[in-house]
């Protein structure tokens, strides 16, 4: 998940200047995740239809045999956790290598992460990952990049203007978190509705530009059109909790990233996991057996186990064929829920001619389109410099037309007056990524469309003080991935909290 520094902050700071002029308390700082997983708990408590899927796994002796669907990182780390307390395990990946979404390229001049790479200050499970395996962390936040907000017209807007304009859509979105916190059923109502009909609702409070910004938003946080995103969606960063305003922390720090690229976590997780792990087997079925459950693989294999961890990408549920033993919320579940569309275009450039104008670590957003928003993704020191175009929603699907390198130089136009140097820094290199038809992917990372996030609140993992207090287990299955975290769907950090909380189950029984 990408998420916008600029828009979060501008619309933080359009609530403060709204709460100051009405003489009310300043937001209080609260992490973006525990307001996420509040709002989803109260969605799972207020449901009309019983949570069903989520009871606790059948007790087992300590010699359960696990097997592990997926090899990435909700996968690794459960994998990981269940070797340490001396349990049975074994993974199985159905592509020849490791990591799934998360993926750097080394073939370029520079290492290119194709999947995850942000690492924000909350991410306890990715960066206790980090700095158990002696990683280097590059903090980006002393490196004070700059945001440019660019016009069509390629003028670069000021972010205090941006937070002036969005005062009116700030007080729209405050009315309505007082009205969920007040009364959580109000939640299910706001979920109903897209983003695209939240802003056709507020029309006269929010100008043109502001709902181009809006809209580049959903594309990169949640691979989006905003007429597909659920609105509810907006309220997770501006919350107000028992009367009091939260300032969300974390949401959208990004502070670190990983030098060399982010695969290099899979490279620490896999020396130590490999003898435990089988690429190339697809699953296809699992059945109840009287060990548990039999699983069927592409070619034939059958494996016998107590447990089942399925780890998977969200749509790849629904290639598998789970028999009767899904009751029917699960069914709907795996039928339904997709992920985004997002794509990376990265570009190597000599030096980095964008300090000049973004600083370092700094990001551009177009308003005029063709790619939602544009980074310094250089994780390695040198004369080489890498620039990530990035896409979303239907974006992607437009991209298509033109090859990688035509592609860049428009991309280079739309910003070129604000970036100056840009083209004439650009060496031959770029690599386009391509998720949405990886066959073991489907996209970037799980999407929710009105509605969704009501229906199925109550098969997400729920996590308190370190440990599950909602579980998505089904009989001997036990489900993780970052489409079931609570609090940090979309990045790294939602796959690893979500393995191991899946660990914890299969131990805890």
């Amino acid at each position: 998940m990408r998420t916008d520094g600029l828009f979060w902050r501008a619309l933080n700071a359009a609530r403060a200047a709204n709460l100051e002029d009405t003489g009310q308390a300043p937001a209080i700082a609260a992490s973006a995740g525990l307001t996420r997983r509040r709002m989803l708990g109260a969605m799972a408590a207020s449901a009309a239809l019983p949570v069903v899927g989520c009871a606790p796994l059948p007790t087992a002796s300590f010699s359960t045999r696990v097997a592990i669907v997926g090899g990435g990182l909700a996968g690794l780390i459960a994998l990981r956790d269940l070797r340490k307390a001396g349990i049975e395990a074994t993974l199985y990946e159905a592509r020849s290598r490791l990591g799934g979404r998360v993926s750097t390229y080394h073939g370029g001049p520079v290492p290119a992460d194709d999947g995850g790479q942000f690492i924000n200050g909350d991410h306890d499970d990715i960066l206790a990952l980090a700095r158990g395996h002696g990683l280097e962390l590059i903090d980006r936040a002393p490196l004070a990049g700059r945001t440019l907000l660019v016009d069509q017209y390629c003028r670069v807007l000021s972010e205090d203007q941006l937070a002036e304009d969005l005062r009116p859509l700030a007080a729209a979105i405050a009315a309505d978190a007082a009205a969920i916190d007040a009364d959580a059923g109000a939640l299910a109502a706001l979920d109903a509705i897209s983003v695209s009909q939240y802003l056709d609702r507020h029309h006269n409070a929010v100008k043109p530009y502001v709902r181009a910004l809006m809209e580049a938003t959903m594309r990169t946080e949640y691979g989006q059109d905003p007429a597909q995103a659920s609105a509810v969606q907006l309220i997770w960063n501006l919350p107000q909790v028992d009367g009091r305003q939260l300032r969300v922390i974390g949401s959208s720090d990004e502070r670190y990233v990983l030098k060399g690229g982010s695969g290099s976590l899979i490279e620490a997780l896999a020396p130590e996991l490999m003898p435990h792990v089988h690429t190339g087997h697809v699953l296809e079925s699992v059945r109840p057996s009287e060990a548990g459950a039999r699983l069927r693989f592409a070619g034939g294999k059958v494996v016998e186990a107590e447990r089942v961890i399925v780890t998977v990408p969200a749509p790849l549920l629904r290639t598998i064929d789970f028999g009767a033993m899904l009751p029917p919320i699960w069914q709907r579940y795996a039928a339904e829920i997709d992920n985004g569309r997002n794509e990376k275009l990265n570009a190597a450039y000599h030096g980095k001619p964008w300090e000049g104008s973004m600083g370092r670590a700094g990001d551009v957003w177009p308003l005029a389109g063709g790619f939602a928003e544009g980074w310094d993704a250089t994780t390695v020191a040198g004369d080489t410099g890498l620039m990530t175009f990035f896409m979303g929603g239907a974006q992607c699907a437009a991209s298509t037309k033109h090859d990688a390198a035509r592609l860049r130089r428009d991309f280079e136009t739309v910003v070129g007056a604000a970036v100056p140097g840009l083209t004439e820094a650009a060496t031959t290199w770029q690599r386009r990524t391509n998720w949405s038809n990886d066959r073991f992917a489907r996209g970037s990372y799980a999407c929710f469309r009105p509605g969704q996030l009501t229906r199925y609140a109550g098969l997400f993992w729920l996590e308190e003080a370190g440990k599950a207090v909602q579980s998505p287990t089904v009989g001997p299955l036990v489900f993780a991935g970052e489409h079931l975290s609570d609090a940090w769907p979309g990045f790294m950090n939602g796959g690893a909290q979500t393995g191991r909380l899946a660990a914890q189950a299969v131990l805890g029984s």
